[in-house]
């Protein structure tokens, strides 16, 4: 299918959490109206360690959901399409390449 466009995901996104479900760690975050955003993570490794993040999001003019999250270890940017997923989305860094790879998000109003 198709990546959802741009005004969809300004539809979708204000006011959303989102989950995504990690390697080495799950997260969450709120997107907030004003374009900011609120995380907390649980990670697998050192005894399950909980952190929270602050940060900021964009739905980018290409179309795509940008993120940059500042949590305690690191600094997640990306920005990705974002496809449905049956009740899930999918989140690619192409739009053309069927085989990316790409990572799961649960997005709820």
């Amino acid at each position: 299918g198709a990546a959802l466009s741009r005004d969809e995901l300004n539809a979708l996104i204000p006011g959303s959490t989102v989950y995504r479900s990690g390697r080495d760690a799950d997260a969450t975050w709120s997107n907030q109206t004003d374009g900011k955003l609120i995380g907390s993570s649980q990670g697998r490794a050192h005894a399950g360690k909980r952190g929270t993040a602050r940060g900021s999001w964009r739905v980018a003019d290409d179309g795509k959901y940008c993120v940059d999250i500042e949590w305690d270890l690191r600094t997640e940017q990306w920005c990705r399409f974002v496809f449905r997923h049956g009740d899930d989305y999918a989140a690619f860094r192409t739009d053309t390449d069927p085989g990316a790879k790409g990572m799961v998000l649960t997005i709820k109003k």
